[in-house]
């Protein structure tokens, strides 16, 4: 009769609960694993499985495998609070400092008769730019962590974050492109940096 050993892991990089869901498909996949529960609020992972059939190394191996971190031990609930918070605050203060611009300039028109603060040319060009940082700073956990998902062809909260972002900040690149051609087109570059800005807001009230 095989002996049964309770392993927890620290679990790094889940979001959501499909994260939670593919971990402990995977992992409860494994020849020797008898119970596999997943915990989002802690990041963690209690394992029961027979250790002559499958190693410790063998499970942290297969959750890399999908996409994601795991380190032998107890979460420290505390410390992770706080760290969280602080890269969430730090997150969002940056986000919001370059949306906060961002949105001036793509609502002026609405306000000024349909004339914009700053040359048409210019105008597109520093869009571009603020939104971009706001996806390149704040977002980039979020951008991150929907490629990783890609790669693993899967999907999460990420992934569609990320096209709706993506699919925004693509077509206003084009339309920019259209601009410095003489063209007049619409932009969306402050539904990009908006909607990440937004994203970033709620888990800061999340995490705290």
């Amino acid at each position: 009769m095989s002996k049964q050993t309770d392993l927890t892991l620290k679990i790094d990089g889940m979001h959501c609960a499909s994260c939670v869901g593919t971990v402990e498909r995977g992992v409860s996949a494994l020849d020797g694993v008898s119970e596999c529960n997943v915990n989002l609020a802690t990041n963690s992972a209690a394992i029961k499985f027979d250790e002559s059939a499958l190693s410790v190394q063998g499970i942290i191996e297969r959750i890399r495998e999908l996409g994601y971190g795991a380190r032998i031990g107890q979460p420290d609930l505390i410390a992770m609070g706080e760290t969280e918070v602080r890269q969430a605050r730090t997150r969002l203060t940056i986000a919001a400092l370059l949306s906060v611009p961002l949105m001036v300039l793509a609502m002026a028109p609405m306000f000024m008769h349909h004339h914009a603060l700053l040359p048409t040319v210019f105008d597109a060009i520093l869009q571009a730019l603020l939104a971009l940082g706001v996806l390149l700073w704040g977002g980039r956990e979020i951008l991150s962590d929907a490629l990783n998902q890609t790669r693993h062809l899967r999907a999460n909260m990420n992934s569609l974050i990320a096209m709706g972002t993506l699919a925004a900040f693509g077509w206003s690149v084009y339309a920019t492109a259209a601009i410095l051609q003489g063209h007049e087109e619409p932009l969306y570059f402050d539904s990009a940096g908006m909607i990440v800005t937004l994203i970033l807001g709620g888990r800061y009230l999340e995490a705290r």
